[in-house]
């Protein structure tokens, strides 16, 4: 499976938007 990059990426978003 290669979902890391995309649960990366949903981890930085959320992040961001929770700023």
């Amino acid at each position: 499976m290669v979902a890391d990059e995309n649960v990366y990426v949903a981890l930085v978003i959320l992040r961001m938007d929770h700023s």
